[in-house]
């Protein structure tokens, strides 16, 4: 019988970004993020060596520990699980080798994800004094911004923001789409502007691993259970 997860190459990139857990038997087990570095079709898998996390310690990997990987890829969601193999011994480029599954569990999901965010930030506008905000809402393609002031159709914004630890939204330039009420003052709808491709591909990188974190749990399919900075440098890079 064929392998069912043999079309799992058809997904993979060296590069990609990807949730990996251990100890499935500890609820809530920690997910460690890594990368996948190489494969050998029917094999292995070679990941980036887990490291230490804000809450946790670089996991102790043994062979034939199971595991369970999770990432997104080409607008899918894709899960299964694995164990150890081997542990790459490098003390510059740590990794670990996991088997090649033999069923694998897959998933669409919308082409535009949003994700819900909540932080203060800094609002330029032309010929304005700065505004405070919060950012609220974010896609690839635009986000929500709380604010005390009503702003035109059109208005192009240069908009400061941490989204999380280590990743910041420098002056990135975003263009007033619409405007509403909130119980509170306004929002205004906010489209990115053109020619910021880099800034496109880390707030892509962050809605990945945010989705990859909170989206309904593959494990449950196989067990019971540097910092970043976007915006006008990084756009000129």
């Amino acid at each position: 019988m064929e392998n069912a997860a043999a079309g799992l190459n058809e997904y993979l990139r060296v590069g990609l970004p990807a949730i990996l857990q251990f100890d499935l038997e500890q609820k809530n087990a920690p997910r460690h993020k890594t990368r996948v570095r190489g494969w050998q079709k029917g094999s292995f898998i070679v990941l980036d060596r887990p490291q230490p996390g804000e809450s946790f310690e670089t996991p102790q990997l043994r062979t034939n520990q199971e595991c369970v990987i999770r990432f997104l890829s080409e607008g899918v969601a894709v899960g299964f699980g694995s164990r150890v193999l081997a542990l790459g011994f490098s003390r510059i480029h740590p990794q670990v080798s996991i088997a090649w599954p033999q069923e694998m569990t897959t998933m669409a999901v919308r082409s535009i994800e949003r994700i819900h965010v909540d932080a203060p930030c800094s609002v330029l506008r032309p010929g304005g004094a700065p505004l405070n905000g919060r950012l609220q809402d974010l896609t690839a393609y635009g986000c929500r911004i709380d604010c005390d002031h009503t702003l035109p159709k059109g208005t192009e914004l240069r908009v400061s923001c941490e989204l999380s630890p280590g990743l910041i939204l420098r002056e990135c330039r975003f263009e007033v789409i619409g405007m509403g009420k909130t119980d509170h003052g306004h929002f205004c709808r906010c489209r990115l502007s053109d020619g910021q491709e880099s800034s496109v591909a880390l707030i892509k990188d962050l809605i990945h691993h945010r989705v990859q974190e909170g989206a309904p749990d593959l494990a449950t399919q196989f067990k019971d259970d540097a910092p970043a900075e976007i915006g006008t440098a990084a756009s000129n890079a």
